[in-house]
């Protein structure tokens, strides 16, 4: 039961409005009736029962795939292999140090004691 109170103390019962205009299609663009079925030409074409059951029956289909391609499956994946094949390789680091301006700026530069 669906009564509300307008503004102006006039109760509006909304199921009663929705039974009685089941049949009216929909204003804009929808192709719909109140009632949720699909109209063409002002014929009904599916039943709003004939969608929910269609609706009901679409099974998703679950895609084994990631960004870097399928997804192994569980048995394929070992807990005693490791995970990482390649050798890390060494980073040569830039050796810097802060020197600090007359203004009070702090600059960072290279580091060229090493030379």
């Amino acid at each position: 039961m669906s009564r509300h109170t307008s503004y102006r103390g006039t109760t509006i019962d909304m199921d009663s409005i929705r039974r009685e205009n089941e049949k009216v299609p929909a204003v804009g663009n929808a192709q719909a009736n109140a009632k949720g079925d699909m109209i063409r030409g002002g014929q009904v074409t599916k039943t709003a029962d004939e969608i929910a059951r269609e609706r009901g029956r679409v099974q998703s289909a679950i895609i084994n795939t990631g960004l870097k391609g399928p997804v192994p499956a569980a048995e394929d994946i070992s807990l005693d292999k490791p995970k990482s094949t390649r050798t890390p390789v060494a980073v040569p680091v830039k050796k810097t140090k802060e020197v600090e301006l007359p203004s009070g700026d702090i600059v960072i530069e290279d580091d060229n004691s090493d030379n």
